[in-house]
């Protein structure tokens, strides 16, 4: 079973860090050119202008936000998070049904 498209794999483009003194070699037209930028340190970030059918734009009105060292990070709710797993990989589909039993499970806001 192949987990990734042709055209993720040419999409994605992965930044990692050379030995010896940090140099950040990321650009501006990195992120504009590639749906996801993938940044190896030493912690793997994903960074996507597009999961799947959501684009940036569709998900940044209903984002949901919060600092990390100062810094605001935008991430998706979980609707959001829901739709850009609608794709044809079978971990995309257990994802799915365990961020649905989440949703169900989380209180209503009161009217």
């Amino acid at each position: 079973m192949r987990l990734k498209s042709p055209r993720f794999e040419r999409d994605t483009f992965t930044h990692r860090r050379r030995a010896g003194p940090s140099r950040d070699e990321r650009r501006p037209q990195d992120f504009i050119k590639n749906v996801v930028v993938k940044i190896a340190d030493e912690v793997e970030v994903d960074v996507s202008t597009r999961a799947w059918k959501v684009s940036y734009a569709d998900a940044l009105p209903t984002a949901l936000r919060t600092a990390i060292g100062g810094v605001e990070v935008p991430y998706l709710d979980l609707a959001t998070l829901i739709a850009s797993k609608d794709t044809y990989r079978d971990q995309d589909r257990v994802d799915v049904q365990l961020l649905r039993e989440i949703a169900r499970r989380r209180p209503t806001p009161e009217a």
